[in-house]
């Protein structure tokens, strides 16, 4: 019997997976008419004109004498900084490579208000959010620059948070970790996003990431590695490797293609790893992983609830012969947001570990030792936890201040651009409104921080 819901269970995820990549929220299934549809079932909560009639007024059309610095500047949204591609053809959008653009940000409130490329560059980015009706992108400059006064680089992520319907999982979690001072932690700001002329809605723009001097600072040709957790994606022309005793599977981010020695190196590394773990001697483990790092990301993770997390796009990286824990990366299907069908039916559930439940983290764990250093920072950073939900003495809750800055670009993804509140997949059925989407978050969060607190002061030994 035992094997039988088993068979079951695995048929549900394959289906349900299958329908999450062909499925909802295709942009091939996204037609005219059911955007409009959408557009009219979203209940409107602040006066905004229809799609088709703000972009009927004259200073919305986009002229070859006028300059996308002026349309971007006339276009009535200067709460957050505008960027616009533009491309001789859309459709040449694709995954695979990149092609030429012109890229323009339009910043209001910053020191050097507008930033023009003529020789940028364009690409379609995401895995399972490539096939989404609202694009991510990849933008490549001509040359470096500090863009929205984030760190100077070239190479830039536009994500479209589609199964996020909030907006704010991923800025939540990247906020939180540049509060805790997690090395390499990808800087984010907030934009509206056109392409040829057309609003596409609310983006939040990321630095990469990358092994560069000021993102991930690595050196590869010294022996140093940037893996990508991958349990069992498998992509062409990515190379995987196994942990030997824990079969802990990383893909190799940096270097891409390895050589024989750099792969026998990286076997090396992980055969360490695992052995030291083995030992249960938090002392033996010190010596080739980086505790702090590992606590942090994986705290992070289990706080939030991240369904990604220890599945894909968690990192790790080798720096002189040590392993460590992040960059942190990827936390749309975070905070209750995941189809259940996908995967178990407690996946939302705030009371309930997952983080923790697999993979070297859960073994960590089983040291004595490890388990109080990570319940003990899950104590330490409670005021910083509680604020993200609700206000303490640290101030306004980062919910509210994210409100308070970028509510009506928030809005407007729905009610001008038109995306909609439908599940795109992966995600979970929304609410029906934005505020009530916002507001389910808040709430989980509340009730997973008092679930967590409580476990981890069980461990150590600490009565409620």
């Amino acid at each position: 019997m035992q094997n039988v819901k088993k068979i079951v269970a695995g048929l549900m995820m394959m289906t349900g997976l299958w329908l999450a990549w062909e499925g909802g929220c295709s942009a091939e299934e996204v037609t005219p008419d059911y955007k409009q549809l959408i557009r009219q079932s979203v209940p409107v909560q602040s006066v905004v004109k229809s799609y088709e009639d703000l972009l009927s007024e004259e200073r919305f059309q986009k002229t070859p004498d006028k300059p996308t610095e002026v349309f971007l500047m006339e276009s009535g949204y200067q709460d957050i900084p505008q960027v616009m591609i533009e491309v001789t053809s859309v459709d040449k959008i694709n995954r695979e490579e990149y092609i030429p653009a012109q890229v323009t940000v339009v910043d209001p409130g910053g020191e050097n208000r507008i930033l023009k490329d003529i020789d940028a560059q364009v690409r379609i980015r995401g895995n399972f959010t490539s096939k989404r009706d609202k694009k991510p992108y990849n933008i490549k400059l001509s040359g470096k620059a500090e863009l929205l006064g984030m760190s100077a680089g070239k190479k830039w992520y536009l994500l479209a948070n589609r199964y996020d319907k909030s907006l704010v999982r991923n800025r939540l979690v990247l906020d939180l970790a540049a509060q805790m001072r997690m090395d390499y932690t990808p800087e984010s700001r907030y934009v509206d996003l056109w392409l040829n002329g057309t609003y596409l809605g609310n983006y939040l723009i990321t630095t990469p990431i990358d092994v560069k001097k000021n993102l991930v600072d690595i050196d590869v040709e010294e022996g140093d590695f940037l893996f990508e957790r991958e349990r069992s994606r498998v992509e062409e022309g990515v190379t995987y490797i196994k942990s030997p005793i824990y079969g802990y599977r990383l893909a190799f981010n940096e270097p891409e293609n390895p050589t024989e020695e750099q792969f026998a190196a990286a076997e090396k590394i992980l055969r360490g790893v695992d052995e030291a773990i083995a030992s249960r001697d938090l002392e033996e483990v010190k010596k080739v992983l980086d505790i702090d790092s590992f606590i942090d990301l994986h705290l992070v993770n289990e706080f939030f609830k991240n369904q990604d997390a220890d599945f894909s796009s968690t990192r790790f990286y080798v720096k002189d012969g040590r392993m460590y824990a992040g960059p942190l990366w990827d936390a749309d299907l975070s905070m209750g947001n995941v189809n259940p069908w996908l995967y178990t039916q407690d996946v939302n559930d705030p009371d309930v570990l997952y983080v923790l439940q697999s993979g070297w983290i859960k073994e960590l764990m089983e040291i004595d030792e490890f388990a109080r250093l990570f319940a003990t920072r899950y104590v330490e950073l409670q005021d910083v936890l509680v604020n993200i939900y609700e206000d303490n003495e640290l101030g306004t809750n980062q919910i509210d201040l994210l409100l308070e800055q970028y509510g009506e670009a928030f809005l407007r993804d729905s009610q001008v651009a038109g995306w909609g509140f439908v599940s795109c997949g992966l995600d979970k059925t929304p609410k029906p409104t934005y505020r009530e989407n916002v507001e389910e978050i808040r709430e989980w969060l509340k009730i997973r921080n008092e679930w967590l607190l409580a476990y981890m002061k069980g461990l150590l030994g600490e009565a409620e």
